[in-house]
């Protein structure tokens, strides 16, 4: 099976995510506008993080880059400083493109400003995203 985990991270915190969801699924994390999807892939799992209520617009034009032909199925993870919004919208443009989308998706807070959420991911965090890929791994 070809898995991929792709991302988006300013502050770094989408970028931790990625990173404990590669590693429970055996794979790199790779950064969005780094690499593209060349060959067909089972499995994607893509993140951003949430800037004022929306995914990044380089996640946006990528997504919109993806087609069902390349991409079986998506999964959608991110972290946010107060909302999981953004989470919804990337479904949305992933559907758009033809891609079927998880039901599942993971959330979790992520350090924003200079206070809040300091300490976010966390080890739980990044636990739960963990046993998260897992869990969507084995529903295949």
């Amino acid at each position: 099976m070809n898995i991929k985990v792709m991302y988006h991270t300013i502050n770094g915190n989408t970028g931790k995510v990625a990173e404990a969801i590669a590693g429970a699924l055996g794979v790199k994390a790779e950064r969005i506008g780094e690499v593209s999807i060349s060959e067909p892939v089972d499995m994607l799992f893509i993140g951003d993080g949430i800037y004022a209520g929306k995914p990044d617009i380089s996640t946006v034009d990528f997504i919109r880059t993806l087609n069902g032909s390349m991409v079986k199925k998506a999964v959608v993870f991110g972290t946010y400083g107060v909302q999981e919004k953004a989470i919804k919208i990337m479904k949305e443009l992933l559907e758009e493109q033809g891609i079927n989308v998880s039901a599942e998706s993971f959330g979790c807070k992520g350090k924003c400003w200079a206070i809040m959420n300091r300490r976010h991911p966390n080890a739980d965090d990044l636990l739960a995203a963990k046993e998260f890929a897992k869990g969507v791994l084995n529903e295949l």
